[in-house]
């Protein structure tokens, strides 16, 4: 009877022995197999491989570029993949301002940086602090289209709505093809961007221009006496009679200019209503995008006297606020 007590405790603590030891195997297989999972999601989660497609500009080809970069996964938090959207911001945001390889430049502004942004039914709204109003026109162009590609080249963001103050850029995938043909040369002139009517009437075509014998401070007059000049841009017209002589005043306590045009502006003016509205939003859009300073609305003076109307477009004596949603979308 002890010998069959001695053998079932002999039996007993082996049991346990290996009781205990496949335990521990099955831990060790958990936590191995967990380790294995964690990489495999974030590989899952991370687009293209853990890399990303990152725009910079081209100073040979004058063109933006993109350059494939790694998406750095040690930044990302383990979890459900529609958290990753925030997750894929924050490394295009490190990632374009890495320096780039060769013959490659960053497009971001040094003293600019996001404060704020949601993530709402794949648009991405994100606000910049005030200092983005300061970025010169084609360096502000380039910049908001090497952010626009980069974040919408992943599966989490198709449009991006950029605000800075009061004013909206909005830019998507579907409308943004490349940065405007620009050369190393022409950003380290003065450059404006001009604003003409569409061939086809019903819209604005944004157009850069570059000038070399403006005053910084001077720079709404200099962009309007370019686009009264002309010529306008291919598939654009100019309506504004090229005898019209022009000055600005400014006044920064209410954020106005006063445009101040000469009478042929009125009594030359051959176009319709509607290219009559699309001839003042031009005027309204090219003042306001090449201040240097901040102003909001624009006021019009023909030959220093307010009027009413000017061809069938009435209240013409109000303040006009710069409008991004009459230009085309091939041209934003």
């Amino acid at each position: 009877m002890d010998y069959v007590k001695r053998i079932a405790a002999i039996l007993t603590r082996k049991r346990a022995t290996v009781a205990i030891i496949a335990i521990l195997l099955i831990c060790c297989g958990i936590a191995l197999i967990f380790a294995l999972l964690r990489g495999r999601v974030q590989d899952i989660f991370t687009p293209a491989g853990r890399e990303m497609r990152v725009y910079f500009f081209n100073s040979q080809a004058g063109q933006l570029q993109a350059e494939n970069l790694p998406v750095n996964t040690r930044d990302f938090r383990f979890t459900s993949p529609w958290e990753n959207d925030l997750n894929w911001i924050h490394a295009a945001f490190a990632n374009m301002q890495r320096p780039p390889g060769r013959n490659l430049s960053s497009v971001w502004p040094e003293a600019v940086h996001p404060v704020d942004y949601i993530v709402d039914e794949r648009i991405l709204f994100l606000l910049f602090n005030e200092a983005y109003l300061d970025i010169p026109p084609l360096e502000e162009a380039l910049f908001r289209t090497a952010l626009t590609l980069t974040i919408t080249a992943g599966p989490y963001i198709d449009e991006v709505i950029l605000r800075a103050g009061d004013i909206n850029w909005i830019e998507s995938s579907a409308t943004v093809f490349n940065a405007p043909q620009i050369s190393s040369a022409r950003l380290a002139n003065l450059h404006t961007i001009l604003y003409f009517v569409c061939e086809s009437g019903d819209s604005l075509v944004r157009d850069y221009s570059i000038i070399t014998d403006a005053n910084q401070r001077e720079t709404e007059l200099a962009a309007l006496e370019r686009l009264i000049a002309g010529p306008a841009p291919e598939g654009a017209v100019s309506f504004i009679p090229t005898e019209t002589r022009v000055r600005v005043l400014r006044d920064v306590d209410t954020r106005s200019i006063y445009i101040i045009l000469s009478g042929e502006f009125s009594t030359r003016f051959n176009g319709s209503h509607a290219q009559a509205q699309l001839t003042i939003q031009a005027i309204v859009n090219t003042a306001l995008s090449n201040s240097v300073w901040d102003i909001r609305q624009v006021f019009f003076l023909i030959d220093s006297a307010r009027e009413s109307q000017f061809h069938g477009v009435q209240d013409f004596d109000r303040g006009f606020e710069y409008d991004e949603t009459i230009v085309s979308p091939t041209h934003r």
